[in-house]
Order: C-alpha cells, then sequence, then structure tokens
C-alpha cells in the first residue's frame, strides 16, 4: 500500500473532521487521497467497457436517449489517457538527497549564463 504513494507531491493527503456527525455517533471523518493506485480501478473500468462496446452491450438505450457512438469512443480514450498519466506519475523517479532541483536542465542553463562584471570601466570616447 505505501508504494501506491508518491511522497514527492506535497499536500497529497486531505483530512477533516467533521462537527455534525450522524445519528447515533460521536464523530464523523473524510478521507480522501491522490494516489496512483487509482489507476488500477481506471484500468478495470475501461477493461470492462471495452469488453461490453465490443458486444454493443447496452448501447441501443444510449443511442435511444440521443447519445452518438463516438461519445462512447471519446471517454474511453479519455480514460486510457488518464490511466497513461496516472502511470507516468508512477514511474517518475525523484533524488531525495537533492529535492529542491526540480528542473535539471533549467539548472544547468543558468550557470552557463556568462556573468557581469561588478565594477565594469566606462569605455572611452576616441572622438574627445
Amino acid at each position: 500500500m505505501a508504494e501506491d504513494f508518491v511522497n514527492w507531491i506535497p499536500n497529497n493527503i486531505k483530512a477533516s473532521i467533521i462537527n455534525v456527525p450522524p445519528e447515533d455517533t460521536l464523530l464523523s471523518g473524510t478521507f480522501v487521497a491522490n494516489t496512483t493506485a487509482i489507476k488500477g480501478v481506471f484500468q478495470r473500468i475501461s477493461s470492462a467497457f471495452a469488453r461490453m462496446y465490443k458486444r454493443k452491450a447496452f448501447l441501443h438505450w444510449y443511442k435511444g436517449e440521443g447519445m452518438d457512438e463516438m461519445e462512447f469512443e471519446e471517454s474511453d480514450k479519455n480514460v486510457r489517457d488518464l490511466v497513461t498519466e496516472y502511470q507516468d506519475k508512477q514511474d517518475v523517479v525523484v533524488d531525495m538527497e537533492n529535492p529542491e532541483q526540480e528542473n535539471p536542465e533549467q539548472e544547468n542553463a543558468d550557470q552557463e549564463e556568462p556573468q557581469q562584471e561588478d565594477n565594469p570601466e566606462p569605455e572611452e570616447n576616441p572622438e574627445d
């Protein structure tokens, strides 16, 4: 379970205490977390959708309400893109020894800039 959380995303967990609990309880709480483990849920949904869509199961009900088949294909593509994004986040490796270096290419470019002199001498004008 711990490997499903990425430790480099700040504030990736939100928790709250609700002051008005449901009946017959003293306290209620809500926990919402954004974790790469949700990728598996989206993969199962996409897989189940693909199997049903291939057989055109229940499609007539949605078409009868005015939906087009392209909407289903677009939705499936959106879910697959979401799975890919979560996979990309899961595959990221962070150097914990140097966490402030977020973009090493930009930092290297900053170091290559020419440095200006602190007290440049004024240029002499030959016409004077």
